[in-house]
C-alpha cells in the first residue's frame, strides 16, 4: 500500500516535472514573439485612447451639431 502511493507520487512529480519543462521549452520558443504581441495591443489601445480624447475635444460648429 504505501508503495503505491510513493509510486503514485514519483508519476505527478515526473509529470508536473515535464509539464515545467515543457511550458520553459515554449516559453524560450514562443515569449518574445508573444510579449511583441502584448505590447503592440497596449500601443494600439493607447493610440485609439488618444484619438478618442482628440475626438472628444473637437466641437463641431452650430450648424452641423444635431438637433434635439
Amino acid at each position: 500500500d504505501n508503495l503505491m502511493i510513493d509510486s503514485l507520487l514519483f508519476w505527478l512529480s515526473v509529470l508536473l516535472a515535464s509539464n515545467v519543462l515543457l511550458i520553459v521549452i515554449f516559453w524560450n520558443n514562443y515569449g518574445s514573439r508573444i510579449q511583441q504581441l502584448i505590447s503592440r495591443n497596449e500601443e494600439k489601445q493607447q493610440i485609439l485612447d488618444q484619438l478618442r480624447r482628440e475626438a472628444l475635444e473637437l466641437k463641431l460648429p452650430k450648424e452641423h451639431s444635431p438637433r434635439i
